[in-house]
C-alpha cells in the first residue's frame, strides 16, 4: 500500500516504505558503507520532497517521537498517516546518522568504563534533537527546548567552531555497549554566562531515558581529568541552577567546591569552583 492521505496531498511510495522499515542484512552480500550511504540519502531525498510543503505538520509528532527514542520505530502500529510518516522520517534519520558514524573519523578525546567521549559531528543532528527538543532535559536551563533540525545544526556548528577557536568543547557521549548517542559531556571556555568572568566551564546533559545511572559522574570525572591533565588547565569551574539538585550533588560529587551564587537569566544557580592543585592533591590522596 502507499501512506498517502488525499486531503494532505501526501505520499510514500510502498518500495520507499519498505526500504525505511527493512534491516540491512549483514555479511559478505552486504553493500559496501559507500554505497549504503548513497541509498540512504537517496530516500532521505524522496521522503524529503513527500514531506516538502507539509512538514509543520508532522512536526509535533516528529518531537512526540525522537522522545522516545530514535530506533526501534514499529512504524506498522501507527493508525494516523501522519505518525508513519513522522516515524519513517525519524527512523531514516537515525539510520543516516549511524552510517555516517561508521564511515566519518571522528577523534576520541577519552573513554570510561562504558562510554565513548568524541567530538561531537553533523551526523549526531538526530541525537542531539532527541536530547534538545524535550521540555523536561530544559526545565533548568531556560525553558527553551529546540525546536527544529535547523536548530541543532547551528548548535552543532558552534560546537565545532568551539573546537577550533579555544582547542576545546563539549563531547558527545557515546554508550560502548550499543552505539547510541546518550547526550554531551565535557569542557567548555564559556563567555556569556558570566561576561566577567570566563571561564572553562564543566557540563553536561543527557537524554532522559539515561538519567540516573550514574553517567554525569562517569563523564565528569574524565572531563576534568582531561582539563588537568591533557590542558593543564590551573582552573575548572561550573554552574547549576540552585533548585537542580541532580547536578548540584554531582558537581559536589566529582570534587567541585562551591564558592557562592550568582543570577542567570533571571534564576539563582551555584557556582563551583576545582584548582588544578586541589584536584591533584585530591586524587593523589586517594592512590
Amino acid at each position: 500500500m502507499t501512506f498517502y492521505n488525499p486531503s494532505l496531498g501526501l505520499g510514500v511510495p510502498p518500495r520507499l516504505s519498505r526500504q525505511l522499515t527493512s534491516r540491512p542484512t549483514l555479511g559478505p552480500g552486504m553493500p559496501p558503507p559507500s554505497t549504503r550511504l548513497a541509498r540512504v540519502a537517496s530516500m532521505y531525498l524522496q521522503l524529503s520532497v513527500a514531506l516538502n510543503s507539509r512538514r509543520e505538520q508532522f512536526h509535533a509528532r516528529i518531537l512526540l517521537l525522537t522522545k522516545q527514542g530514535l530506533n526501534g520505530f514499529e512504524i506498522s502500529r501507527f493508525s494516523s498517516e501522519s505518525g508513519k510518516i513522522a516515524a519513517m522520517y525519524i527512523l531514516l534519520l537515525s539510520k543516516t546518522s549511524q552510517i555516517k558514524q561508521k564511515n566519518t573519523h571522528m577523534e576520541v578525546f577519552a573513554t570510561t568504563d562504558r562510554f565513548i567521549l568524541r567530538e561531537i559531528v553533523p551526523a549526531d543532528a538526530p541525537g542531539l534533537f532527541a536530547l534538545d527538543s524535550d521540555p523536561e532535559v530544559h526545565r533548568y536551563l531556560g525553558n527553551q527546548p529546540v525546536q527544529s533540525m535547523q536548530d541543532v545544526e547551528k548548535i552543532i556548528a558552534y560546537i565545532r567552531q568551539q573546537y577550533q577557536d579555544n582547542g576545546i568543547g563539549r563531547w558527545a557521549v557515546i554508550d560502548k555497549a550499543s552505539g547510541e548517542f546518550v547526550g554531551w559531556t565535557g569542557l567548555k571556555f564559556e563567555t556569556v554566562v558570566r561576561p566577567k568572568h570566563p571561564y572553562y566551564d564543566l557540563g553536561y546533559r543527557f537524554r532522559k531515558a539515561y538519567w540516573g545511572k550514574g553517567i554525569a559522574t562517569e563523564t565528569a570525572l574524565a572531563s576534568l581529568a582531561y582539563g588537568f591533565h591533557k590542558l593543564q588547565l590551573d582552573q575548572i569551574c561550573a554552574a547549576a541552577h540552585v533548585d537542580n539538585h541532580g547536578s548540584n550533588r554531582v558537581l559536589t560529587k566529582v570534587g567541585m567546591q562551591r564558592s557562592g551564587q550568582f543570577e542567570f537569566d533571571g534564576d539563582l544557580h551555584n557556582w563551583y569552583v576545582l584548582d588544578r592543585q586541589d584536584y591533584l592533591a585530591a586524587n593523589a590522596a586517594q592512590q
